[in-house]
């Protein structure tokens, strides 16, 4: 029967030997990663002294080029090396599945290198341990729209073909673009500011490979937006019936009735925010007061009778996006909405997607006890 397709070669009448990422010499052995769908092929000492890997995901294509290269620092390099990160006489190959190793034995430097591929990497040039950290925002920022902000990141590793910015600003439910930057290497990019207000912006960098595969992700922490409406309105729209910014004033008029979109309390610790709705929305505790305001100057202490007087609303929830879960149950929830919709993170490796890296540290643990403010729905995808 016929091949249906071929690697290293144009076609299936050419038998060039090639240093090149779409051409070969002397290939040895294979080993196939079933679950990222990854093919290894190594090419001896009468070759190229490397292991060529291709991302097969997209399916074949006669002669297609490889997504990495172990043993060399670029796909036009050939020469042996007895070096940590070089190869000389590759040959038999063994890929374990369920640590993701890459073990590889070299017939002329009598050894057997094992490579740590559960992160798809580009070369043993590349750190080992593939990391992409945004430094600036990280959270906390406050930007105003038209302005132009610099953007900057950490990159480690080799062979990305892009770094993608997008924006969230519904918790990481949804990302608009915002930039691809090729010249990844500097890590840096002038973002001029959206005309939105928001204080639940978050950036999301993703350094992407061959094939459009993503390596490595990070999401920096919630920042403002400003625009001409206040974006701190727990559980309600977030301009005044009137249509007009709704900022915290420094004092409260003595009335019975709360001022739209304000801070209060009496003598005890409780801080409540005044709603549209006219009613007093009491936050559970400062933890997630902190998710919405980043301290309590706006708080006006009133009457313990006035406060008596303003009918009581909810519990405020966390903010959306905030990452929780309980004490006593493993499983990770992000806030959806301000009414506190929770979308459970089905798994480690969509919360790294959606989170960055380091997910697990922003995770809150919610008191069971205010579990009961919130409702569950659909998984995050």
């Amino acid at each position: 029967m016929n091949a249906a397709f071929v690697l290293g070669q144009p076609d299936f009448t050419t038998g060039t030997a090639a240093t090149t990422q779409a051409g070969m010499s002397a290939p040895s052995y294979v080993a196939y990663d079933s679950t990222s769908q990854r093919l290894f092929v190594s090419e001896a000492s009468t070759g190229n002294n490397r292991v060529l890997v291709y991302d097969l995901s997209g399916g074949f294509v006669n002669g297609m080029a490889a997504s990495y290269v172990l043993g060399q620092p670029n796909f036009t390099s050939s020469g042996a090396a007895t070096t940590q990160t070089g190869l000389n006489g590759p040959t038999g190959l063994l890929y374990d599945s369920t640590n993701r190793r890459l073990f590889v034995s070299e017939s002329l430097n009598n050894r057997i290198m094992i490579f740590d591929v559960a992160i798809q990497t580009s070369g043993p040039s590349c750190s080992p341990n593939y990391s992409l950290h945004l430094t600036r925002p990280i959270g906390g920022e406050s930007w105003k729209s038209g302005q132009t902000q610099s953007l900057f990141w950490t990159l480690n590793g080799c062979q990305t073909t892009k770094v993608s910015v997008s924006l969230t600003t519904d918790g990481g439910l949804t990302y608009t673009p915002v930039a691809d930057v090729a010249n990844f290497s500097g890590g840096f990019y002038a973002w001029t500011i959206p005309n939105i207000t928001t204080t639940s912006a978050k950036l999301r960098i993703q350094a992407v490979g061959a094939g459009g595969n993503p390596l490595a992700t990070d999401v920096s922490g919630f920042y403002s937006i400003n625009g001409t409406a206040n974006p701190n309105a727990p559980m309600n729209p977030t301009t005044s019936t009137t249509g007009t910014p709704a900022v915290p004033p420094t004092t409260l008029p003595a009335t019975t009735g709360c001022t739209q979109d304000t801070l209060i309390k009496a003598s005890t610790p409780a801080v409540y925010w005044c709603g549209f709705d006219s009613l007093r929305h009491v936050f559970p505790n400062e933890a997630i007061f902190k998710s919405w305001y980043s301290d309590f100057n706006h708080v006006v202490t009133i009457p313990d009778a006035q406060l008596a007087g303003i009918p009581l609303g909810r519990n405020v929830t966390f903010h959306p996006g905030v990452l929780l879960k309980l004490q006593t149950d493993p499983k990770v929830y992000v806030v959806t909405d301000k009414l506190g919709g929770l979308s459970p993170i089905p798994d480690e490796a969509t919360a790294s997607r959606l989170y960055g890296l380091r997910w697990s540290t922003l995770v809150i643990d919610l008191p069971e006890a205010f579990f009961t403010d919130y409702k569950v729905g659909a998984p995050a995808s």
